[in-house]
């Protein structure tokens, strides 16, 4: 009698269903891993939102306790003596009169300007999507993070950060709005966010909302006491309202409406 030796390999049938149950792993992990990488992301864009607001303190420190002034409640003029309002967005902007006071840098970029940040990687959530307003952005048009940190060198228009800072307290026809002021404004005011107007600079910038860029969910909110909340926006309340990133007005209802005390 013959004696066949054993077969010790795999069916087609047992590698199918081997693959069949990985790929199914696959579908259940897969989704929980990039849940928790966007919940590390948006743990990191806090914290740099508190740092932002840790350097506005010690800025207000050294300025009467008033924050830096960026758009609307400062006057920027161009050298043409127009004008010049640069968006929620900006933090610098070419060829304003300034130059030589703050080298064009208004808003949060005063802090680096004044050394009281010196990383440009804080402007930008590490959630942030979209393809303009980048770190270290190799195109001068999109107006990101210069590579040399010298905008003036790269030859940009502007600079501009993906988070929105508060310049509109107290904004009312025939004033400007105001910085925070630790005098006049307390711990439950909020003064930072995520960008939550439209996004300026693509072919479609009248129908992105700035959530669309980042954590889609919601948005990471700070306050004048530099504490940072969470606020959950999955039903879209605010970005529906594609807020013009110089609705100056509407973008300070946003704030007191929709930030002071949540949704």
């Amino acid at each position: 009698m013959h004696r066949y030796p054993a077969n010790n390999g795999f069916t087609i049938v047992e590698l199918l269903v081997v693959v069949s149950i990985i790929v199914l792993l696959l579908a259940i992990l897969l989704p929980s891993m990039s849940r928790a990488r966007e919940v590390s992301r948006r743990a990191v864009c806090a914290a740099q939102l508190h740092q932002l607001g840790v350097g506005q303190l010690e800025y207000a420190s050294d300025n009467f306790n008033t924050w830096a002034f960026g758009s609307p409640s400062q006057m920027l003029t161009d050298r043409a003596g127009a004008t010049n309002t640069p968006g929620v967005w900006s933090i610098w902007k070419k060829n304003l009169y300034n130059k030589g006071i703050n080298d064009g840098w208004h808003g949060n970029g005063v802090l680096y300007h004044e050394k009281y940040l010196n990383d440009g990687r804080v402007f930008y959530c590490p959630s942030w999507k979209h393809p303009y307003y980048e770190y270290l952005s190799t195109d001068p048009d999109k107006n990101g993070w210069p590579v040399n940190s010298d905008p003036w060198a790269t030859g940009q228009d502007g600079v501009r950060q993906t988070y929105h800072y508060r310049n509109t307290l107290d904004k009312r026809s025939g004033f400007r709005g105001r910085p925070p002021h630790l005098n006049l404004d307390r711990g439950h005011i909020p003064v930072m966010a995520d960008g939550f107007a439209r996004t300026t600079g693509s072919p479609d910038f009248w129908t992105i909302p700035g959530v669309t860029n980042h954590h889609v969910e919601g948005y990471n909110v700070m306050f004048i006491d530099t504490s940072v909340v969470w606020r959950d926006d999955r039903d879209a309340r605010i970005g529906d309202l594609l807020l013009p990133h110089t609705g100056w007005n509407l973008l300070e209802l946003a704030w007191q409406e929709y930030f002071t005390d949540g949704f």
